[in-house]
């Protein structure tokens, strides 16, 4: 996987996930994730070192994923997007008419509502 990748799915993890995470391994990882800092800045700010922060990541990170490995809330999301997306291709490819409208806006503000954080 990418490094770009892999910063996106940490992200995506905490954004899921990260209530669950205590407010330290949380805020080292907002601040790493989703503030982009790097490890030294973090270190800095967070007054411990680099290593320190480098194993917190990482441990936080490995609780994140066997999160989604036990629970699958994000491979669900992403399943769920997937089919409205085709349920919507289908749709539109049927005859013009006032059902087949009611059904788009339906599906189209389900997708909507998927993809909201």
């Amino acid at each position: 996987m990418e490094p770009v990748e892999k910063h996106v799915e940490g992200s995506l993890l905490l954004s899921t996930y990260g209530a669950l995470l205590t407010e330290a391994q949380r805020t080292l990882m907002e601040l790493y994730y989703n503030e982009d800092l790097s490890l030294h800045e973090i270190a800095e700010a967070q007054g411990i070192s680099r290593q320190g922060v480098h194993d917190i990541l990482t441990r936080s990170l490995r609780k994140l994923e066997s999160y989604e490995a036990r629970l699958g809330l994000i491979r669900q999301s992403a399943r769920r997007s997937e089919e409205l997306s085709r349920c919507l291709d289908l749709a539109r490819a049927c005859a013009p008419g006032g059902s087949r409208n009611a059904l788009i806006e339906a599906l189209e503000r389900m997708n909507h509502e998927e993809e909201q954080p």
